[in-house]
């Protein structure tokens, strides 16, 4: 049973170890469905939605209903006769009111346009972050890449080292050079293994980032596409001022400027309304009952005798017949059908004077206008600046790439003509390393230069609109 226990426990450790293998277009994809910023975009859209469909139910007549019941007490007023009474009573009320605006400026139509291009606003904020997240996980993705084979670099100048100290092991047993020359090549090994520490760590940092990009926390690894060897011709396909025309038609953050302008204008003209009048139509259908409301009847006749000095020939006395008042409570339904009343007229609202409040609010809905012209400006020149320097950089790599290839088949010319009279004892292990440490340094900056390249090539299609796919 303990058998069994152990075999599944490290069946599922086996498992969880396994890395899984995924693409940049999976890191994308992943990243737009569980990014935390990008979710809160999504949300924001949502409200800009329900805002729009507001605005136009804002037009519709609104309908209000209240009801109230309570007990008086002392000298009060019975509402259903207003007289005023001084027994306790009970009371309620039903209210229904409406009301439907017929003009105010046109403030309900260009409310309406102003929510509808803050929807289309709040659309273009989440493409233009989707886009920017794409952007940084490409960049993620490629240092990943240039980590790992910075590693193997220095994984490969490290056996080297280690053939140096076994052909140096050789040289001492045999005696032809003191056992102190084997003392730098380990300082040389240690180095080395210093530096795979480092190297290791900066794929660690690498993927750590990624992972945060992604908001995914669990074990994986990249899948290693094959990149074009970086060529200057390849710019050749790209102008600054043809990728920069191109991203004013398609970013989407130049679009969010040009959006925030027009809303700006749209709340221009939702604040100049408020200089007009309002004038809605209203109405009120009400009913009520009282416990102090009662029906009045007449039970019969009650013959009073008049004092008078008067008789009749019999000597019989002079009546009066009065009738006989009773009374009883009018039920509540009743009253409630007796007592319905209502209204129905226009009404009126003119602003004359309301604190400079409509005046003020027009002086800065312009102030804002020019602000938001001004951030198209500065969205545009950003963008501009950032096509020039890729397109520089782009360049740059290209050419340090062309060179530090060329240093580099040198620098391996070199090191074999050291080794070799290293081999036979002619020179140094100083002289060896420095040879060595040279090659080293050339093939890492090979490789930074590469994915620098490919990287701004990529900034340049980003800006066109071009998916980022290798």
């Amino acid at each position: 049973m303990r058998y069994l226990t152990s075999l599944l426990t490290l069946l599922l450790l086996s498992n969880t170890l396994v890395a899984q293998n995924i693409g940049l277009q999976e890191c994308l994809q992943y990243a737009r469905q569980n990014n935390v910023q990008l979710k809160q975009l999504g949300l924001n859209t949502d409200i800009a939605k329900i805002n729009e469909k507001q605005s136009h139910q804002t037009r519709l007549p609104n309908l209000n209903g209240s009801f109230s019941y309570g007990g008086n007490l002392g000298r009060t007023v019975d509402p259903t006769t207003n007289s005023f009474q001084t027994q306790a009573s009970q009371a309620s009320q039903i209210n229904l009111t409406s009301s439907l605006v017929l003009y105010n400026g046109g403030q309900f139509k260009r409310t309406i346009e102003q929510r509808g291009l803050e929807l289309e606003l709040a659309h273009l904020q989440t493409d233009d972050f989707a886009n920017n997240l794409d952007l940084s996980i490409l960049g993620a993705y490629l240092q990943i890449l240039l980590s790992e084979e910075q590693l193997s670099v220095l994984q490969r100048q490290a056996d080297l080292t280690q053939q140096q100290y076994r052909q140096m092991q050789k040289l001492v047993n045999a005696g032809s050079v003191p056992g102190g020359n084997l003392l730098d090549i380990n300082a040389q090994i240690a180095n080395d293994q210093l530096n795979q520490v480092n190297g290791q760590n900066a794929i660690d940092l690498a993927y750590t980032n990624l992972r945060q990009l992604l908001n995914r926390y669990d074990t994986f690894k990249i899948v290693r596409p094959t990149l074009p060897e970086p060529s200057a011709n390849a710019l050749s396909n790209y102008t600054p001022d043809e990728v920069y025309q191109n991203a004013l038609s398609v970013q989407p953050s130049v679009k969010v400027a040009v959006l925030q302008t027009q809303i700006a204008e749209k709340r221009l003209a939702v604040t100049r309304t408020n200089q007009y009048p309002t004038v809605s139509l209203t109405g009120n259908f009400s009913t009520q009952y009282s416990s102090l409301a009662k029906q009045y009847g007449i039970s019969g006749i009650e013959p009073t005798p008049i004092l008078t000095n008067y008789f009749t020939q019999n000597f019989d006395s002079i009546y009066t017949f009065n009738p006989i008042i009773s009374t009883k409570n009018i039920p509540v339904y009743k009253q409630w059908g007796d007592n319905l009343g209502g209204f129905l007229g226009l009404s009126a609202q003119f602003p004359i004077f309301n604190q400079y409040q409509v005046k003020n609010g027009i002086s800065l809905a312009k102030l804002n206008i020019e602000n938001t012209r001004l951030s198209q400006e500065l969205t545009r020149n950003n963008i501009r600046q950032q096509i020039e320097q890729a397109y520089i950089n782009a360049k740059g790599a290209a050419e340090r790439y062309k060179a530090t290839k060329a240093n580099i088949e040198a620098l391996k010319n070199n090191l074999s003509f050291v080794q070799k009279r290293y081999d036979l004892g002619l020179t140094n292990n100083l002289d060896y390393n420095t040879a060595k440490n040279n090659l080293t340094a050339a093939e890492l900056n090979l490789e930074s230069a590469k994915f620098d390249y490919f990287f701004r090539l990529k900034i340049l299609d980003y800006y066109q609109g071009k998916p980022l796919d290798f």
